[in-house]
């Protein structure tokens, strides 16, 4: 059954702040009626470009499943939407959103599942702005990775990814698999993945290092 999805479109109050810096001062400037299926609670992420402040948030299931693009400088934001095409039994999660040094923005969202259904967890990579000109509308997947499996228990047991200081590698977890994968922002492949044991959920990155990868 479709529904309506009423999401609050959340403007800046401060100039700074909406790519994760500065104050954290926010003002509810109305509501943005977007068509999908409703998929419980809705999380947001920003991204800030020279053209505008957007909200970026996961809607719908399964096939309908989609990353919503939301301008916050607009009146009247006309919602921009990708197709993640998440296979049946399968959740889109919450983007987790990265600039690379050169300047490119990436969204990063997994598709994971409960413990009792029989598909692979997976990756979509959203190049938000592949031509470079700070306007999102050309937002595309650009790459879709089998990553290492989930352990969805409730809230717990989904992926998780953090970029080092040089945003140069994102890591994330594999919670079934009891490993860390490291994901290489220049070339979208996976270069390494390290057995840690346990059931690996959360994840800090701290500190980089300068390499030509």
């Amino acid at each position: 059954m479709i529904r309506q999805l009423f999401v609050l479109l959340i403007l800046v109050s401060a100039l700074t702040g909406c790519g994760g810096s500065g104050p954290s001062k926010y003002q509810v400037k109305g509501t943005v009626r977007v068509n999908g299926q409703l998929a419980g609670l809705v999380r947001v992420q920003f991204l800030h470009t020279d053209h505008g402040r957007y909200v970026l948030f996961v809607t719908g299931k399964e096939e309908s499943a989609a990353l919503v693009l939301l301008d916050a400088k607009e009146v009247e934001p006309k919602p921009i939407t990708i197709s993640l095409n998440v296979e049946k039994g399968s959740k889109a999660l919450t983007p987790v959103v990265g600039t690379t040094p050169e300047g490119k923005a990436y969204a990063f969202v997994f598709h994971d599942h409960d413990k009792d259904v029989d598909v692979e967890d997976a990756l979509s990579i959203v190049a938000l702005d592949p031509d470079g000109d700070g306007d999102c509308k050309d937002a595309k997947v650009v790459k879709m990775l089998k990553v290492g499996k989930s352990a969805v228990e409730g809230h717990f047991g989904h992926h998780d990814l953090a970029f080092d200081a040089d945003k140069r590698f994102a890591f994330f977890t594999n919670p079934g698999d009891g490993t860390i994968s490291a994901l290489s922002l220049k070339t979208l492949e996976v270069v390494a993945t390290y057995e840690v044991g346990g059931m690996p959920t959360h994840l800090v990155a701290r500190g980089g290092k300068e390499t030509d990868d």
